[in-house]
């Protein structure tokens, strides 16, 4: 069966590990852009059957693909702006739309008026986070192996670290489910983006702590996965006075409603020693009563000699290691010593014997 072929926009660092990682295995993915807003503009993605540079809107070419499919950005698109036109123009082509980006009422009806005047199909990607049995003051008993993965502050590429440890599993031989770091764009079947309640201003921390402990148990009842990785959004630590983030509250709440048996922590493109890592151990186990396994470093450069001197912070890119960086932490999935991440990561929890090999 031939799968349609699809181009996304606007594509940034956030969701390119859904492409790397060819995830969307019911379509393929032929072109990626973005416009002169994004960070991403002609960087080139390196894809298991090849790469796909992102290219500006402007230079779009309709031809290639079926499906112009909407997402979710951490950078600043204003739908009116941006999003709008891109649909009108796709939709002229008679290119069929798919939107993941959450939408009020006037802008969805004006994205359904443009699909149905130039007769193309527009489709919505929306996820449930109903609890569907009754909730009870009590945390509910979760049996399968879970995995977190946390940053120690955000941008450090979580969503890439969860969803390569995701594909390994499944390339195994086993059946992971993961809970993503955002939302779920793609739809993929063994995924769930990061639920809308533990966001939600108006529900309190008790309840958030015991709908996420119920939530891991759905779907651990309903999905049968042979291990669930947890993204964590946010950070486990703050920069400075005046760059705090959530006051890493995120993984409090998380580590509260459910235990891990492997934990996975993300950290900016630097050096670090086994002292620092002993020092984040321990902070973690007294804080979060998190015993991390490993320490992956990301490519993400943060500026910290002027984090106090600017009201936001300003991060860089790099796929170069550190040359003294020490060899316990892994920088490309792979330690100094040759090692990769996802062996580690199984060998730990076959060791635990509460893992069942296939």
């Amino acid at each position: 069966m031939n799968k349609k072929k699809i181009a996304v926009f606007p594509l940034d660092e956030a969701t390119i590990p859904y492409i790397k990682y060819n995830l969307i295995d019911q379509y393929d993915v032929v072109a990626g852009y973005t416009n002169d807003k994004g960070s991403c503009l002609e960087k080139e993605v390196i894809l298991e059957n090849g790469r796909l540079v992102i290219k500006n809107i402007n230079q779009c070419k309709y031809e290639e693909f079926d499906i112009m499919w909407l997402v979710n950005s951490e950078e600043v698109f204003v739908l009116e702006d941006d999003i709008l036109p891109v649909i009108e123009q796709a939709a002229y082509n008679k290119k069929d739309i798919c939107m993941s980006i959450s939408l009020n009422k006037n802008i969805m009806l004006k994205c359904q008026e443009i699909c149905d005047r130039n007769n193309v199909a527009f489709t919505r990607i929306t996820e449930d986070d109903q609890i569907n049995f009754g909730l009870t003051e009590k945390l509910l008993k979760v049996s399968t192996p879970i995995i977190f993965v946390l940053g120690i502050y955000e941008h450090t590429s979580k969503l890439d670290t969860l969803l390569y440890l995701h594909k390994a599993a499944k390339v195994a031989g086993y059946r992971p489910y993961s809970i993503l770091t955002k939302t779920n764009d793609f739809g993929l079947r063994d995924c769930h983006g990061f639920p809308k309640f533990m966001l939600n201003d108006g529900v309190n921390d008790k309840r958030k702590v015991l709908l996420f402990n119920h939530f891991v148990r759905k779907l651990e009842i309903e999905k049968k996965p042979d291990l669930i990785f947890v993204g964590i959004p946010g950070e486990i630590i703050s920069i400075n006075k005046e760059h705090f983030g959530n006051f890493s509250i995120m993984p409090y709440l998380v580590s509260n409603a459910i235990s891990c048996d492997y934990a996975v922590l993300k950290l900016f493109n630097d050096f670090y020693t086994k002292e620092f890592a002993e020092k984040m151990r321990n902070y973690c186990s007294q804080k979060y009563s998190i015993e991390i396994d490993s320490f992956v470093v990301s490519e993400t450069l943060l500026d910290v000699a002027n984090a106090d001197k600017r009201p936001t912070l300003q991060y860089y890119y790099s796929n170069e290691k550190h040359k003294d960086l020490d060899d316990m932490y892994y920088f490309g999935y792979v330690d100094g010593n040759g090692r990769n991440l996802q062996q580690h990561m199984l060998d730990t929890l076959q060791g635990y014997g509460n893992y069942n090999s296939i």
